[in-house]
């Protein structure tokens, strides 16, 4: 049945048993991203073509190389 299919990944629950950490948990999501875009220099690794449509898909994967922003500090 579609309507049970569709309510099968429920990571934070919902209705009376919903995670009360699911906002603190997005907000922690939220600042590891912000902080690995903002340290790190991500650069595609070789050529691959990639096909848009339904979604991007990558034949072989997506590659990168990643080098780290080393920032001055003022002390």
């Amino acid at each position: 049945n579609q309507s049970q299919t569709c309510k099968k990944f429920t990571p934070f629950g919902g209705g009376p048993r919903f995670c009360p950490g699911s906002e603190l948990a997005k907000v922690e999501t939220a600042f590891f991203l912000h902080h690995l875009l903002l340290n790190f220099r991500w650069k595609p690794e070789g050529v691959d073509q990639s096909m848009a449509y339904p979604y991007v898909e990558f034949q072989n994967g997506l590659p990168l190389k990643v080098e780290q922003i080393l920032s001055q500090s003022l002390c």
